[in-house]
């Protein structure tokens, strides 16, 4: 059995990837990387928080969280936890994520998911999960997902591929029993 402590997502600072909450003034950064990736959907399509994704202090992309897509995803989470034990202020989605084709930056997504996914744990302290999906319609497969150390949890009623990630604090009653809940719905995965 894998020890959860080894899959909580810790972020080593370093290879000059920021990610901090966009300024007002720099939307035009979200509107103009999402219109490169994201043609036919709206562009705040749920998202609640926006990111900047800087290197070596110059904008690459973007990073965004908001509330969870699916009426039935928390629902379903508190079902598996046998307990209500998630909500829509301890749980939120990792919706979007670009960053431009020409940035030449090893391992860019998965440093920007690390220091994203910290941003937002700072924003929102109940936060417990972090959830996110990856399309195999789309080609996705999680491949990032994986990389960074999310937990698979199978696939969700719409065909995608569910990951998570524990967000909250491993030392209150609610993180420890978050932390055993995901134990238990870990799934192998193969892609």
């Amino acid at each position: 059995m894998i020890k959860l402590k080894n899959l909580i997502l810790e972020y080593v600072a370093g290879g000059g990837i920021e990610v901090r909450p966009m300024k007002q003034d720099e939307i035009g950064f979200w509107k103009l990387f999402y219109s490169q990736h994201y043609l036919s959907q709206n562009s705040d399509s749920g998202i609640k928080y926006k990111f900047l994704i800087l290197y070596n202090g110059t904008p690459i992309g973007i990073i965004g969280y908001g509330n969870v897509s699916g009426v039935g995803v928390i629902p379903s989470l508190n079902s598996m936890a046998g307990e209500n034990l998630f909500n829509t202020s301890n749980v939120v989605e990792l919706r979007r994520l670009f960053i431009k084709d020409d940035v030449n930056v090893h391992n860019a997504e998965s440093q920007a998911i690390s220091a994203g996914n910290i941003e937002i744990s700072k924003l929102i302290p109940e936060l417990q999960l972090i959830i996110t999906f990856a399309d195999p319609k789309a080609g996705h497969k999680g491949t990032i997902y994986k990389a960074t150390n999310a937990i698979y949890t199978g696939s969700a009623g719409s065909g995608k591929h569910r990951f998570i990630y524990f967000a909250g604090n491993r030392r209150s009653d609610e993180g420890k029993r978050t932390l055993q809940f995901l134990d238990r719905i870990k799934k192998p995965y193969s892609s």
